[in-house]
């Protein structure tokens, strides 16, 4: 699908961040002009069909506005997937993309990066930091926020601007 198209089907406005469908649409034109395109998933990212193909919302907004398909993932800024305003997107590898995500749900710990640990002496927090797919283990804390606080410096050197956030 081209740009082109993309444009011809599509209206996007970067700060309203949706996708809106140009012209009628759907089975016999059931979805009105103006409607917003797609359907959200369970985890909140978009899913617009188009010809019986399913695309993510934010690849076809990254068509809309730069003209071409990303060669990489397209990452919120703000680890929400319902935002799509273009002040919120940017391009990232798959590692950069991991490193901003939100915690995993885990029984373990509510904090990002930490793991509670039976010792001998108790529970610990591990605090454990990963890149392209490399665990790096940053030692074991007396507390979570003690090992969240390792972990969140950790990521900082090791992501940049991608880490992850309080």
């Amino acid at each position: 699908m081209t740009a082109t198209y993309v444009r011809c089907l599509f209206t996007y406005d970067p700060e309203e961040g949706l996708l809106r469908w140009r012209n009628a649409s759907g089975r016999y034109g059931r979805i009105p002009a103006g409607s917003v395109a797609g359907t959200l998933n369970g985890e909140g990212y978009r899913y617009v069909t188009v010809g019986g193909v399913s695309y993510r919302g934010v690849w076809l907004i990254w068509v809309w506005v730069t003209g071409k398909w990303p060669k990489v993932q397209v990452d919120h800024k703000d680890k929400d997937p319902g935002n799509d305003k273009w002040i919120n997107l940017r391009l990232a590898n798959g590692s950069q993309n991991k490193a901003n995500c939100r915690k995993y749900k885990n029984k373990s710990s509510l904090l990002k990066g930490v793991q509670a640990v039976q010792k001998a002496k108790g529970i610990r927090y591990r605090a454990i930091a990963t890149k392209d797919g490399v665990r790096e283990h940053l030692g074991y804390f007396d507390t979570e926020e003690l090992a969240h606080a390792a972990y969140l410096k950790r990521s900082k050197e090791l992501h940049g601007e991608f880490a992850a956030g309080e």
